[in-house]
């Protein structure tokens, strides 16, 4: 009955502490959960303490919790990246906002609204450890008290009015601790003194908080009054965690931190941007900037995606510069609204701005429009939905509205104008490399200069900036080498030397995961080609070589892309139905790309081709993990044979008998006596004067031998697979 109860008393503890302590962290950092969350959290401190303080506990206990966990994932939403990098965020601003810039307020993300399964998985590692520490038999107080008082200190540290039950509980808890004693035994009578100071204990706190309520503290978070050596120690600590902090953190504390501004433009708007706003072509992309975070993006699936930022279209040898303004509206959205008209389905993406940046980024084909015909200018909002038209198989059968004819058709002047200038000296050298190469009289023009540039070229991000001012030339004549822009500049300058209007465009390349929010840093930013298909719009184009590249990086495939059988004539010179390769993500490219029409075919195909390639890898690391968790268990099995081995054999044989005696009774807790006769040997050999023999010892081993087999035989497949791998018995 007192194990019962001591048990009981303990799994009581151990409820309180954990509800308690995460009532404390969530209020401290404000994070939310659902009400169903504490009837979990209850669950796991259950198996929680089944696996830490019971005998062989952990056979029930571990299982129990790791199934918890997984129907979690089925009950409570399922971002758990998403809630832990939203409450890494509070956790972040709250130290800011209430030790480093005190009267600061600081511009949450609010990337989740639902923090259950986070805490989940916390109420879990919580209540293991300090159910290991309340069944302690040593040292119990201080484990507990290690494993609670840092963890509330440093919530109280970010919280100055912590919540009255959040208080109450833990005090509660430690009082309570202190009176169950130092050590646990589940037959002493520690659970007397718990339970006659449960009700004045808790009386007499709920006094104390009552008069002096913590939740109704005021306080002026200027007003601390630090004594001088304590509050140059805080500086110094300040000082070293917000190195650490983003400068997209940093910037979103109102008034404006310490940090000073230096003037210079964000990284949003300098990937490759030079002061005046050209796309240099000598300049690359640092570190520093290809870690930086840009944009949070969410899709409704699994995705592709490339999100448009800026067109270039005015070729300065060494730079792009926007093409002159010369149209009175934008052609931004006319393929989405060709195909719109003929029913194409709509999609939504949700789009987070990390950075201020003076373009909207829009995945094709969107239907936003802002009246200037290279980029849509921001709205100065840092979240927006972009509403896009889904790519159809084929592009062949659909224009421009009708009531947009006559507008394109002017638009199709100034783009054929415009899109294609070079110099004329550029132009000379690229018409003889195409006339070397056989591309002046291609049937299927845009495919066959994107596998040109893509052959012609290996990509590299460690290029220097060429000693030319004809980057589009030297690339492709000496060069034979360069990144995503590089490559981007030399078919766009081919496509206007053969008279399709083309221009160079900068944005984003992702691979997005549905419904999570996918983070779009440095890393996948990305340059390709726009060509203007006659009576239908812009239309994306991959060139970037393949080759060459072995890790991820910027603009980085793994094949050349062999000429797609698929691909249509042009039915308009030099132009218009040639095929556009699709742009891949950065960190996920398939084997090979289609080179064709951007189609939903082949972005189908693109996606399974991703899909395969992450289940190879997968496999093994599977493999692995079946590895570690089934190689020790023979090997542990094998190493307990053989040190009960040697106990049977050695020298003296009452040793050996009692080693014998000792292993049955590990073989009798399945449900078994163990046999007379060893009982007799081994009560001999421990209270006789003259002890056993070796006679009797080897009638012993086969008294054990027997026993241990008959056990073995007789028992069902579960608990005969637990006799023989776990219990190591046979």
């Amino acid at each position: 009955m007192k194990r019962y109860l001591n048990q009981t008393v303990s799994v009581g503890l151990l409820l309180l502490y954990t509800g308690s302590q995460l009532l404390m962290l969530i209020a401290s950092i404000g994070c939310r959960v659902s009400t169903l969350f504490w009837l979990w959290a209850a669950l796991l401190c259950l198996t929680a303490w089944i696996t830490t303080g019971t005998r062989r506990g952990w056979l029930v206990g571990l299982p129990a919790s790791v199934l918890l966990l997984c129907f979690a994932f089925y009950v409570f939403p399922p971002n758990l990246n998403e809630q832990l990098n939203d409450a890494f965020d509070r956790l972040t601003g709250a130290y800011l906002v209430q030790i480093v810039y005190p009267g600061s307020r600081y511009e949450y993300l609010n990337l989740a609204s639902d923090h259950s399964l986070l805490f989940l998985f916390l109420a879990f590692l919580l209540a293991s450890y300090m159910g290991a520490a309340l069944s302690s038999r040593s040292g119990r107080v201080g484990l507990s008290l290690l494993g609670s008082v840092p963890l509330f200190a440093a919530c109280l540290a970010v919280t100055i009015t912590p919540p009255v039950e959040a208080v109450f509980g833990m005090l509660l808890f430690w009082l309570l601790l202190v009176v169950g004693g130092g050590h646990y035994e589940e037959t002493a009578d520690s659970y007397r003194s718990v339970l006659c100071c449960l009700l004045p204990l808790g009386l007499l706190l709920g006094l104390l908080i009552w008069r002096i309520n913590p939740s109704q503290y005021q306080y002026e978070p200027t007003q601390f009054d630090l004594t001088e050596t304590f509050d140059q120690w805080l500086q110094d600590l300040d000082a070293k965690w917000s190195e650490s902090v983003s400068d997209s953190r940093m910037s979103r504390l109102e008034p404006v931190s310490p940090v000073s501004d230096t003037g210079n433009s964000s990284p949003a708007e300098s990937i490759w941007q030079d002061s005046s706003g050209n796309l240099e072509l000598s300049k690359s992309l640092d570190r520093e900037t290809a870690e930086h975070a840009f944009l949070r993006v969410r899709t409704e699936k699994d995705s592709l995606l490339y999100l448009r930022k800026r067109s270039y279209g005015d070729y300065l040898g060494s730079a792009w510069a926007q093409a002159e303004e010369g149209w009175v509206s934008s052609s931004l959205s006319y393929v989405a609204q060709a195909l719109s008209s003929d029913g194409t389905m709509q999609s939504q993406v949700q789009i987070q701005e990390l950075e201020e940046s003076s373009c909207l980024y829009l995945p094709y084909f969107s239907t936003a429009d802002g009246g200037y015909d290279a980029y849509v200018p921001s709205t100065r909002q840092t979240s927006y939905t972009a509403f896009h038209m889904l790519f159809p198989s084929s592009f062949s059968a659909y224009s421009v509205p009708e009531a947009l004819r006559e507008q394109e058709l002017q638009y199709r002047a100034y783009a054929h104008e415009v899109y294609t200038r070079l110099p004329e000296q550029t132009r000379s050298s690229l018409y003889t490399l195409c006339q070397q190469a056989g591309l002046t009289e291609s049937d299927n023009l845009i495919r066959d200069v994107a596998a040109y540039v893509q052959q012609t070229g290996q990509y590299s991000l460690e290029t220097e900036p060429y000693p030319s001012n004809d980057y589009a030339v030297y690339f492709l004549t000496v060069a034979r080498e360069g990144c995503c822009i590089h490559f981007a500049t030399a078919a766009a300058a081919l496509y206007r030397c053969l008279g399709v209007p083309a221009r160079v465009t900068e944005g984003f390349l992702i691979n997005t995961e549905g419904g999570r929010f996918t983070e779009v840093r440095g890393s996948n930013a990305h340059a390709w080609v726009e060509i203007y298909r006659d009576g239908l719009g812009w239309l994306p184009v991959e060139v970037t070589g393949q080759s060459g590249v072995d890790s991820p990086a910027l603009g980085a495939s793994q094949a050349t892309p062999e000429p797609s059988p698929e691909a249509q004539p042009s039915d308009h010179g030099a132009s218009v139905d040639s095929s556009p390769v699709p742009l891949m993500p950065v960190e996920t490219v398939p084997p090979s790309l289609p080179v064709g029409l951007l189609t939903q075919d082949a972005l189908e195909e693109a996606e399974s081709n991703a899909h395969q390639g992450m289940s190879a890898f997968a496999l093994p690391l599977w493999l692995l993990l079946t590895l570690l968790l089934l190689v020790p268990l023979p090997l542990r099995r094998s190493l307990l044979l053989y040190l009960r081995r040697r106990s049977f054999e050695q020298t003296d044989p009452g040793s050996a008998v009692i080693a014998m005696y000792r292993s049955a009774r590990r073989a009798a807790a399945y449900g078994f006596d163990v046999p007379p006769e060893l009982i007799g040997y081994a009560e001999k050999a421990a209270f006789s004067r003259d002890g056993v023999t070796p006679r009797e010892r080897d009638r012993s081993r086969a008294v054990y031998d027997r026993f241990i087999r008959e056990t073995a035989q007789t028992l069902k497949p579960l608990p005969r697979f637990r006799f023989r791998w776990f219990t190591a018995l046979q």
